[in-house]
């Protein structure tokens, strides 16, 4: 268990962080919602087969899962043309660059096992989370990147690196890009809170 020195000032931190996110993500939903719409989702048409007499059978397009077969380059342009006109996009430009290498890294990790990958990669889901946790990203990589550690909160057995507490983190993206983008040497770890997980 983390005792910190100034325990008080740990929690406003906390509270702080949190107001922060909720405002942050609130601002950019009814943007997003409000200038861009959804995201619309990639279709391919299924082959045509003929019928008994001989005629060419249409059949509705069927949706596909985005990227597959493609490679990284293929994958990282066509999420890059995506995001070209998101909010934010022009404000934050290096945060959404690393997260779009974010997202090519799940992609190579998972890429033998393609439900697992299905299953993280929704595309209207992760492009909407970048775009709403943008500004989130840049705060807290820039809190890290400025952290002295002689100066930081010690634990109890002479820890001071950076644990970041994501509540309400709902699937988890949020902390998923911040464990590519920040260095491990200045973060120990990051703990994900929201009601749907049950607390151990």
């Amino acid at each position: 268990m983390y005792r910190f020195k100034n325990s008080n000032q740990s929690f406003l931190n906390i509270i702080l962080l949190h107001v922060l996110i909720s405002s942050t993500v609130g601002f950019f939903v009814d943007k997003y919602t409000s200038e861009y719409g959804r995201f619309s989702a990639t279709s391919v048409p299924l082959a045509s087969s003929e019928s008994s007499n001989n005629e060419i059978v249409s059949r509705s397009s069927v949706k596909q899962h985005p990227g597959v077969g493609w490679t990284d380059e293929k994958f990282a342009s066509w999420i890059s043309e995506e995001l070209a006109n998101a909010p934010g996009r022009n404000t934050y430009p290096t945060i959404f660059d690393q997260a779009i290498d974010a997202i090519i890294k799940w992609r190579q990790r998972f890429r033998g096992n393609p439900a697992v990958w299905k299953r993280i990669f929704k595309k209207e889901r992760v492009l909407k989370e970048l775009i709403e946790s943008a500004p989130v990203l840049h705060s807290v990589q820039k809190f890290v990147s400025n952290y002295d550690e002689s100066a930081g909160q010690t634990t109890e057995d002479g820890d001071n690196m950076i644990t970041i507490l994501d509540l309400c983190s709902g699937k988890g993206y949020l902390s998923m890009f911040l464990s590519e983008l920040l260095p491990p040497e200045k973060v120990k770890k990051i703990v994900l809170v929201d009601k749907a997980w049950a607390m151990c």
